[in-house]
């Protein structure tokens, strides 16, 4: 589908790809039937995935020729996980990542111009009685610079933290940042 893409853009002005993690179990898919393995796991010490790799590379080549030959936004949406991050500079904590394998997340997030992250504005409360919790508000926001907590990034000098319109269903958010 990239190759036709890349030879025809129909016109089209943006590719969007919805989920990145269900491109990832597709792609492990096609690894595992190419070298005639029950899972990514069956060859030792990891190799599956760092076969994967090239893969992942084929993919980022492909998204990177159509969006200079066709000038097209290329938009990879990712479900989140909370992954333990494990800093010799610190204690363990949990942090929000793209729902991807650690290398081909890695890959692709390198690749990226921005990794934006949207949740609401988590503040911490404490009552009277020395209880601590979480609260959050209905306002949702654009995160444009990781922290600690989450992966962002952004090569546009985007401002770290934007708002986004309290009405705006989820699903056109893509359709309030074209």
């Amino acid at each position: 589908m990239l190759r036709d893409l890349y030879t025809d853009s129909r016109g089209y002005q943006s590719l969007i790809i919805d989920t990145m993690d269900s491109l990832e179990a597709l792609l492990i898919e096609h690894v595992c039937t190419h070298h005639g393995w029950k899972t990514i796991e069956s060859p030792a010490y990891g190799k599956g995935f760092v076969i994967a790799d090239a893969e992942w590379q084929r993919f980022i080549r492909g998204v990177t020729a159509i969006r200079d030959k066709h000038r097209m936004t290329i938009i990879m949406t990712c479900h989140a996980e909370i992954v333990n991050i494990n800093d010799p500079r610190a204690p363990s904590y949990s942090s929000y990542q793209p729902k991807l394998h650690r290398r081909g997340r890695g890959l692709v997030m390198d690749a990226c111009d921005a990794v934006l992250f949207i949740s609401e504005d988590l503040r911490i409360v404490t009552d009277n009685n020395d209880r601590v919790r979480a609260s959050a508000g209905s306002q949702r926001y654009l995160f444009c610079e990781g922290t600690p907590s989450f992966a962002a990034k952004n090569r546009f000098a985007m401002p770290p933290k934007v708002a986004l319109p309290v009405d705006l269903p989820f699903g056109e958010l893509a359709q309030y940042w074209a």
